[in-house]
This record gives structure tokens, sequence and C-alpha cells, in this order.
């Protein structure tokens, strides 16, 4: 039972760091002037925001939240491979 829990926990990481990468991405392409999509719409190109802008969308990226949900995700991955609780 445990390896269904861990494979449950796996693909609610890659579901989890793809949602929170494609926020920041989407805003970042928005911002230099590349095609982007929100929701299932695709939008063409916009004119290229200021460096200043720029730089305050690359500022607000997710890294740091993103790499925490990987690692709490494999460190209950582990502890379910090593304990096997049921």
């Amino acid at each position: 039972m445990w390896i269904w829990t861990a494979l449950g926990i796996a693909v609610a990481i890659t579901f989890a760091m793809a949602f929170l990468g494609r926020l920041y991405f989407e805003r970042l392409r928005k911002g230099v002037g590349l095609p982007y999509v929100e929701g299932r719409k695709k939008h063409r190109v916009i004119p290229i925001a200021s460096e200043k802008e720029i730089l305050g969308i690359s500022s607000k990226s997710p890294a740091y939240l993103t790499a925490l949900v990987a690692l709490l995700g494999l460190l209950a991955i582990l502890y379910l491979m090593i304990f096997k609780p049921f």
C-alpha cells in the first residue's frame, strides 16, 4: 500500500511544480514579448515591457517554493520507503 501512496505523492509533486513554474513563466514570456498562453487561450506577441518591469517579474521567481515542494515530497517518499508504515 505504501508504494501507491508514494506514487501518488510523486504525481502530486509533478503537478504542483508544473503549476508553480507555469504561472511564473507565463508572466515572464508576456513581459519579454513572446507568445504566451493564459488558461487555454493562446495570445499573440505584445510589446516588450521595460527592463525594470522584466526585472520585477524575474525577481518573483518561485524557485525556492518549487524546490521546497520537491524536497518535502521526496522526504515523504523516503519515509514511506524506509519505514513502510502500512
